[in-house]
């Protein structure tokens, strides 16, 4: 494919519109919601294509892993991350890779799955630096590759969606892939949230794109009775983005033993008879505040990490216990 001609069409900016993210979320517990997606390592193009075309679940050719069985314009999502994977490398002609197990999401994640399904005497077990124990950090790594998946080994299972739809390496920098959307408007429309002012031209109604995708995402938490958000990072915009997302939604601040002055938030709100919880943590990077500044004493990675143990154990675990 050559990136250097190619710029997303109408027809795959809408089919994007829809796309509500990775996981199995008629059965996840557990929505880790974000703001914009990444592209993986990979360039704008095969992410969008595989998106518009290749994601989802097919049955005879038909997609089912959507609102509407046999059609993706009206909310739909690839059951697993893995496959969602490979199918990006498909558009690129190249074989399937293993999954990434760096950074700093993935990896806490993977703790709070493992930490979870298989506890141990130490609560802290699954909470420690990666050279404190091989094991069990090996044991993270592979976890991973189970993560937002249909039938992995996981227990409660998690799915990932993103308020933004359109994939980028970096979230700062407009792409020339995107050239043909309106980067003023589609920015004014999302970023500002409000549903009442118009921002539209000849490329897409950007006002009724989020509008679109407020329902959708609504519909997802809903329809699928998931009981937990959770967002990591930007808690904000996030706040905001929730609040209009699920009118009614009260945040209020929580208490923790290990960071008494945390941002983190809370909310609650009842959907259809039954509570859904969003936790709004910071983002897992001790290189960042506020793990830098409010450390004391303690290493911020260990910090970090004891702040994520109590969370999960005091806030997490009570809420996705039943289904375990």
């Amino acid at each position: 494919m050559d990136e250097q001609q190619w710029t997303i069409s109408q027809a795959q900016y809408q089919t994007l519109i829809s796309y509500m993210g990775c996981g199995n979320f008629p059965t996840a517990k557990i929505v880790f919601f974000g703001i914009e997606e990444g592209t993986g390592g990979y360039k704008i193009p095969e992410n969008v294509v595989a998106r518009a075309e290749t994601f989802g679940q097919f049955e005879n050719g038909t997609i089912v892993s959507s609102f509407t069985p046999g059609s993706r314009e009206d909310g739909f999502w690839e059951p697993d991350a893995q496959h969602g994977g490979h199918k990006v490398r498909h558009v690129l002609g190249l074989p399937p890779d293993v999954p990434f197990t760096g950074g700093h999401y993935n990896p806490l994640i993977a703790r709070i799955s493992l930490a979870l399904e298989q506890p141990q005497t130490n609560p802290n077990h699954w909470f420690r630096l990666y050279p404190d124990d091989l094991d069990a950090s090996a044991e993270i790594r592979r976890r991973i590759g189970q993560l937002y998946r249909k039938n992995s080994e996981c227990r409660i299972d998690f799915a990932l969606t993103d308020w933004r739809p359109l994939p980028r390496p970096n979230m700062k920098q407009w792409y020339l892939e995107y050239s043909t959307v309106s980067k003023k408007l589609f920015n004014k429309a999302f970023d500002n949230i409000d549903f009442k002012r118009v921002h539209q031209d000849d490329f897409s109604h950007y006002t009724n794109d989020t509008i679109k995708r407020a329902r959708l995402l609504h519909q997802l938490i809903t329809s699928f009775s998931i009981p937990l958000i959770i967002g990591l990072g930007k808690i904000p915009t996030k706040r905001v983005l929730l609040e209009k997302i699920f009118p009614g939604l009260q945040f209020e601040s929580f208490q923790s033993t290990v960071f008494p002055n945390h941002p983190g938030l809370l909310g609650r709100v009842q959907l259809n008879g039954q509570m859904l919880h969003v936790l709004l943590l910071p983002f897992p990077d001790p290189s960042r505040d506020p793990w830098k500044s409010n450390n004391g004493d303690v290493r911020p990675g260990i910090f970090a990490l004891q702040y994520y143990q109590e969370v999960t154990s005091q806030f997490i675990k009570p809420l996705v216990e039943p289904y375990l």
